[in-house]
């Protein structure tokens, strides 16, 4: 090797141990100065994010939460007093209701009776989890202005016709509650029916919402459908507002029936509450008509442990079969209701 190359090869030698050496500070200044900012080079770096603001709309966060909470309670509540069909078709267990109506009418000045049966027994022996249900009503509504009454309470029983079946619980799919019913009328001539029903619940902050719907056959009377969309709010801690509408049309006569009722709901304690309700109800055969309306004060209380009530319901009925002239009319109703 020649003295030109070695001078060479000295000074390359230079060159790469003056440019590794700078590199070398490079690196150790910029990890000095990550270390000061707690942040390491090459480590996967994490953003803390900040949590937004609240305004001053959120002020209304925690009412609007117990507003919630306690509509749904006290709508429950309201159910489990004024207990009605839709809880006989929704109950998941056993259920027992039967009622005893005494009814004066000012227009005839007479006392006539009715009577109701819904009995819902769960056979635990089932693998299909089967229901055994008996009703004297087979509709799925029992409207206050279709009252067949009786003149004694005997032939108010004797008279009515009861319905036996068994009902399966299909289960939930996207929150929907699905039930299947077969059954025949007891009593000659015989009645088979098939019904299917199916009902879900919505919250949307201050309302709650739900629906219930139903099909329905009867050797006697054809296919029939019914729907019922129900609207609740709290409007204040023992005050509830209500309002449902509701529509049934069958084969046989091919007329349907519209009913809309509005009902305020007031506490009076643990064991006593208040309905104000006016309601107005229509067909649509021969034409669309209102046929009734009905404005009633309906007073309910728990008169021993939680399963004997009585009600008083002094109500006016405006029908077109008088003219709408006012007929006053007043119920007593005695109740044994019992769920498990």
């Amino acid at each position: 090797m020649t003295l030109f190359h070695c001078l060479l090869f000295k000074r390359f030698i230079s060159k790469t141990t003056i440019v590794l050496l700078l590199s070398c500070s490079v690196l150790l200044q910029i990890n000095v100065r990550a270390e000061e900012n707690g942040k390491l080079l090459g480590a996967p770096q994490t953003i803390e994010q900040t949590p937004p603001e609240k305004g001053v709309l959120s002020l209304f966060d925690k009412p609007n939460e117990k507003i919630s909470s306690g509509l749904t309670s006290f709508s429950n509540r309201v159910d489990n007093y004024f207990s009605n069909e839709k809880d006989y078709y929704a109950a998941t267990g056993s259920f027992i209701r039967i009622t005893a109506d005494m009814v004066w009418n000012e227009e005839d000045n007479d006392v006539g009776f009715q009577g109701d049966v819904r009995l819902k027994l769960n056979l635990p022996r089932t693998k299909k989890k089967l229901k055994f249900i008996l009703e004297t009503d087979s509709a799925q509504d029992r409207s206050d202005v279709d009252q067949v009454l009786k003149d004694t309470p005997l032939d108010a029983a004797d008279n009515e016709s009861y319905y036996a079946g068994l009902q399966s619980v299909s289960g939930e799919k996207n929150q929907w509650r699905f039930r299947r019913t077969l059954g025949v009328k007891v009593r000659a001539p015989l009645d088979y029916f098939v019904r299917l029903r199916a009902n879900k619940k919505y919250q949307f902050d201050v309302w709650r919402l739900r629906l219930d719907e139903g099909l329905f056959w009867f050797d006697s009377t054809g296919v029939g459908v019914d729907s019922s969309i129900e609207f609740d709010r709290a409007l204040a801690d023992e005050l509830l507002f209500r309002s449902r509408s509701y529509a049934r049309w069958d084969d046989e006569d091919k007329n349907t029936n519209i009913s809309q009722v509005f009902s305020i709901f007031k506490s009076l304690g643990q064991r006593e509450l208040l309905a104000y309700q006016a309601g107005v109800y229509a067909e649509t055969k021969p034409s669309t008509q209102i046929t009734d309306y009905l404005v009633a004060v309906r007073y309910r209380r728990n008169i021993h442990e939680d399963y004997l009530f009585v009600e008083f319901v002094p109500q006016v009925l405006f029908s077109l079969e008088r003219d709408f002239h006012p007929e006053h009319s007043i119920l007593f109703r005695f109740e044994w209701l019992f769920t498990g």
